[in-house]
């Protein structure tokens, strides 16, 4: 998992299954980073759309997109 590979290199990160909210709206899951202060990382490009949305800048948002598959 992508969490445990930048932990091992000294970052702490964690997965939304870590606090039991894989099913939790875009936006409970984008006050959680922020409340924390993290970054977000993410394929889905809807936290870019809420972000501008709500007009913030905060949390930041790696926004991981790839041609093919997931």
């Amino acid at each position: 998992m992508v969490t445990n590979l930048l932990n091992q290199t000294g970052h702490d990160a964690v997965h939304v299954r870590d606090y039991g909210m894989t099913a939790a709206p875009d936006p409970g899951v984008m006050d959680r980073a922020t409340s924390e202060e993290r970054v977000l990382v993410s394929a889905d490009t809807y936290f870019g759309a809420l972000l501008a949305q709500q007009g913030t800048d905060r949390p930041s948002l790696l926004l991981i997109r790839r041609l093919s598959g997931r």
